[in-house]
Parts: structure tokens; sequence; C-alpha cells
């Protein structure tokens, strides 16, 4: 049976477009808007947190080069907020955001559940990364001047009380980046069921720019900025978005030949780029683009 709302605490739920997903339900708050999947009976909360996510590197190690500039990008806008310091990435994965960091003048430090991942971060880039839950390291208070969360909070059962000990170890002055997935983005609208990032049972939450603001205040922090991000090779899904399942659901032999279509396809995307650099700014701009990231302070006020 579906729990009280964790935003807004009521009971009264909608199922989505996104339902029937590996036996698991895609349910909307009728109240606050939140989006939230309700599980199978076979999945435990940290079985469906472990499917994917946990072990296999090889797809992040084969997009390094894009991930280093991405994030690159990512750390040049928090330092307007933020001139260095030191830094935690909770949910670190293979370490590319930290060893951006790291050589741009930080101190940093990452949290990362998966062994595998935290090992390559250690061993690769020499990085200070620890293999536990945050809630067991016992950092010190207000230890951090920046906490970054990129793609975590979506995964983590209780989104609200996951926050207590950010909020804790977070200096007065400090600022939490969130990165996740936006249920309301063009993408999400366009590919429906097979929605990149809607990774069902992974994804115990969906989250739009409003919901995700008002998870955020709910746990005592103060939203600066909400924007929204949008790869261009992630774009590419918009208008092809049912290769993906013919790619993830046919025989072998077929699954190749779709494969090799839709890298011939890709290619010339790619060429129209200048064309449809004016559409990703325009998205990104009204809070379409795929991924949701947040700039917040802590609301001092608020535990007073």
């Amino acid at each position: 049976m579906t729990q009280d709302c964790i935003l807004c605490g009521a009971n009264s739920f909608k199922e989505t477009i996104y339902s029937n997903i590996n036996n698991c339900k895609v349910l909307q708050c009728s109240e606050c808007s939140l989006v939230f999947t309700e599980i199978g009976k076979e999945f435990s909360s940290t079985e469906a947190m472990n499917t994917i996510y946990y072990g296999d590197i090889k797809g992040y190690l084969r997009r390094r080069r894009e991930f280093i500039h991405r994030f690159r990008n990512f750390l040049r806008r928090i330092e307007k907020f933020k001139n260095k310091g030191r830094i935690l990435d909770i949910g670190c994965c293979v370490g590319f955001f930290l060893h951006v960091a790291q050589k741009m003048g930080w101190d940093c430090v990452g949290v990362e559940l998966a062994t595998t991942s935290a090992n390559y971060a250690k061993d690769e880039f020499k990085l200070n990364v620890m293999n536990k839950k945050l809630e067991e390291i016992k950092f010190p208070d207000k230890h951090f001047d920046v906490i970054t969360m990129w793609d975590v909070l979506e995964h983590i059962p209780d989104p609200v009380n996951g926050l207590n000990e950010v909020y804790r170890i977070l200096k007065d002055d400090g600022l939490l980046v969130v990165q996740v997935p936006n249920i309301k983005s063009a993408k999400a609208i366009l590919e429906g069921k097979v929605f990149v990032f809607l990774n069902v049972p992974c994804h115990l939450y969906h989250f739009s720019p409003l919901t995700i603001r008002k998870i955020l205040e709910k746990a005592n922090f103060k939203v600066i900025k909400v924007m929204s991000y949008e790869a261009y090779d992630t774009m590419f899904d918009w208008f092809f978005p049912y290769l993906l399942t013919i790619i993830n659901t046919s025989s072998p032999k077929v699954r190749i030949g779709v494969i090799m279509i839709r890298k011939g396809i890709k290619l010339i995307f790619y060429a129209l780029y200048p064309l449809l650099k004016p559409f990703q700014i325009l998205i990104c701009k009204i809070n379409r683009g795929g991924q949701i990231q947040v700039y917040a302070l802590k609301n001092r006020a608020s535990r007073n």
C-alpha cells in the first residue's frame, strides 16, 4: 500500500503515463504533483538502487572526455558562488568531477557506495573517496564549503531526511548543488516510457523544477537558483526515441542492425548542430532541459 507523500503528507495519488515499467508503478501526488516509483514486490528499496548503478563502470569510462568537459563547465558555474575551499561530492562515481575540481585547486572529498567506482577514483586519480554511507562517516559539523549531488537524490528512499546530514556538515555560508532528471522536460514528454532518465526501479523519485525546489525547502535549504540542462548528444533521442526501445527489446541480430542505423543517423544529427543549438538554448531557458540543477544555501532562520 502506498505511504503518505513525503513532501506534502497527502495520500491521494494517480498513475502516470510511465506506469507498469519493470512491474513498478510511477505515481503522482494529487496535491503537490511529486512523482515517485512504487516499486514491485520483488524489489526492496536497496535492491532497486543497486540493480543497475552499482558495479559496471565501463559506460562511464567510455565517456570520460565528455564528462570531464561537462564537469569543468559545472565547476566554473559553482565558482561564481564560491571561490575554492573544501568540496564534498556525494555519489562521486568514478571521480571525474572531483578530478576536475582537484586540478582547479579545490580540497576534494568523495563518498561512493559502489566499491568498483570508489576504487577506480582512488587508484586512477588519487582521490580521497570513502566507500561508506554518508551517515556512517561522521564528518564534523559545518565542515564543507560546497557539497554536490550529481544525479543522486532520485535514488534516496526519503530525500528530505537524506538531506539532514548534508545540512549538518555544510558550513553556514556553504553551497549545496543538486542535479536530478527533469520529469517535466521536453525529453520526458517526447520519449514517454522510454525516457532515458526514467530508470525504473533505480530512480525512486522523478522531480520537476517545482518539486525539487519544494524538497530542498522542506529540508531547510534556501534555493537561490534553479536551471535546466540538456546535453546536445541526448537531444538525438528526442527525435528517435523508439530506436532505443528496439535496441533494448529485440533479438541480437536486429539490435546490431538498429544500432548501426542509429549511429548513421546520429552523424547527420551532429552535422545539424548549428541549426539546432538555438532550440537547445531555448528549452533550457524555459526549464524543459533533461536535467535540473539547483543551487541552495542553508536556511538558518528556519532552524532557529
